[in-house]
């Protein structure tokens, strides 16, 4: 049995090296680089050592140059073991620094004992030549390459940073649903990556298609084929609410269900573009550029996207045929115009608490943060004059006020009367899960014990909403207001869709902090 030295930066390589070798007898030695690898050698005179090539302070090549430097250490064996460069060319730079044998990551273990076993019985000691200047001609190229492809990773992540970033500000302004599905095809392609996209929207039955958009794709003075909502495998991404990536390796593309006269693909990711009660259509990219296929992180971005412009597609559809409706009131008496004002201010609200939702929600790392951020938000930018998120102890199972903004001493005291048929009130609604909307809380008697106080504090209206992560609620938002008939059915969906980001996002944070 022999002394191996593993020389790896990544421990949990080290580890199962260490873990192997140990097993068949071998007495094992660990350094996390190259300096303290020539350390451990130096102390210890290993008979064999295996090591990594890419690693910090000092690389494989730049170590064995110093191995083969010293007089004492001079003919310790050495097998690289790597997964970073092609094997060809590090074989190459193997065999001029004398380097026995080259093992590409992964690698069976019997493949590694093999060669662990070859190398010590091999009769050839490692020359005391000195190393031709082609090694530090190659090994500097080696390296730079490696910097060029570090480099590179990290500007394509700040890339897709600033362009999602670019695309939340367009797509939170856009009022016209043309516009945002035009800007979603063109700023999904550039965030991901890719040679073209094509996006589709069903009418309101979900079987024909609506609208469609696309970029990276030049028909010419002929007006792109509308692709078919419902059929292929895209039609199917639509209906089963799912995503779908897929490539190809036999050199044919894949048959997505685009009409004839779409370019081929050979890699394809689409997804979803849903709201809480449908599925709207779908999103679709082909051959992400610089790599065969999609990967796992480029389907979590774009269904987060798809989840995102679904919702903001059926508020600016609404929004667009509400403005419409508007500019045939705009010449009439003045209730009609008032009615505008007050359309256009529940509009503008709209934007503002949908574009501060995701900034929060992307910026929130704690749920305190979450609730805290959604309270000061509907009272900064919705129609709240108090707002206070209620949530279930995981201790004691009781319900809490967890944050608040505005005058939260307006709900009654914990001990009073009033406070238990509050709580009551909180129970049902995370029950049933449906919200309780009350729009004039001096005729609310028939289900408010506690309106009375509520209502000589100055407040006309209440709305319990329960906030729900996966099939149970975990809280109840209550928002009130001094003005009598603010909950109406546009600003209750408002209240709806702030809850919806708040459990959407509790279950983000709490993979997070604890992933599986």
């Amino acid at each position: 049995m022999a002394t191996i030295l593993v020389v790896d930066d990544d421990a949990i390589n080290r580890k199962l090296l260490v873990s192997l070798l140990s097993h068949y007898g071998h007495l094992t030695l660990e350094a996390r680089d190259g300096l303290d690898a020539l350390k451990v050698a130096h102390a210890h005179r290993p008979q064999l050592v295996i090591s990594d090539i890419v690693m910090p302070s000092m690389d494989g090549f730049a170590f064995v140059r110093e191995l083969r430097a010293d007089p004492v250490l001079k003919t310790t064996r050495v097998i690289f073991y790597t997964a970073i460069y092609h094997e060809r060319e590090a074989a190459r730079l193997a065999q001029t620094c004398h380097v026995a044998r080259v093992l590409v990551k992964p690698c069976a273990p019997a493949d590694i004992l093999a060669a662990v076993k070859q190398t010590l019985a091999g009769a050839a000691q490692a020359q005391e030549a000195v190393l031709p200047e082609e090694f530090d001609r190659k090994h500097l190229l080696l390296t730079t390459n490696k910097l060029s492809e570090k480099s590179n990773a990290l500007e394509a992540s700040n890339a897709r940073l600033l362009a999602l970033v670019e695309l939340n500000i367009l797509l939170t302004s856009d009022r016209d649903p043309h516009l945002l599905l035009e800007r979603v095809c063109a700023g999904a392609r550039k965030l991901i990556g890719c040679r073209y996209a094509v996006l589709a929207v069903g009418d309101d039955a979900g079987d024909h298609t609506r609208y469609f958009a696309s970029s990276g794709l030049d028909f010419g003075d002929i007006a792109p084929p509308p692709p078919d909502l419902t059929g292929g495998p895209l039609g199917s991404v639509a209906s089963q609410r799912r995503a779908w990536r897929a490539h190809n390796t036999d050199g044919q593309p894949l048959d997505c269900g685009l009409p004839a006269g779409y370019p081929p693909a050979m890699a394809i990711l689409a997804v979803p573009l849903v709201t809480k009660a449908r599925a709207l259509g779908w999103l679709c990219l082909a051959d992400k550029i610089g790599s065969e296929a999609f990967d796992a992180g480029d389907e979590q971005v774009l269904s987060g996207l798809g989840s995102m412009v679904g919702r903001l597609y059926e508020t600016c559809s609404l929004q667009s045929e509400r403005l419409e409706d508007m500019e045939l009131l705009q010449n009439r008496d003045d209730r009609f115009r008032d009615l505008l004002d007050e359309q256009q201010m529940h509009l503008n609200r709209v934007h503002a608490v949908v574009g501060g939702l995701m900034t929060l929600t992307a910026q929130a790392q704690t749920r305190q943060a979450l609730y805290d951020g959604v309270c000061r938000l509907l009272l900064a930018q919705g129609d709240a004059d108090l707002a206070v998120i209620e949530a279930r102890d995981p201790q004691t199972g009781d319900l809490r006020t967890v944050a608040s903004a505005g005058d939260a001493e307006s709900l009654p005291p914990p001990a009073s009367r009033e406070a238990a048929s509050l709580r009551f009130l909180l129970a049902s609604v995370m029950e049933s899960l449906h919200p309780v909307i009350c729009n004039d809380l001096k005729n609310a008697s028939e289900y408010l014990t506690f309106h009375q106080a509520l209502f000589k504090k100055g407040y006309r209206g209440l709305a319990v909403v329960p906030l729900a992560s996966g099939p149970a609620a975990v809280g109840c938002l209550v928002v009130a207001t001094c003005r009598p008939d603010s909950f109406n059915p546009a600003e209750t969906r408002l209240l709806s869709r702030v809850v919806d980001a708040v459990a959407l996002n509790i279950g983000r944070i709490a993979r997070e902090l604890h992933p599986a």
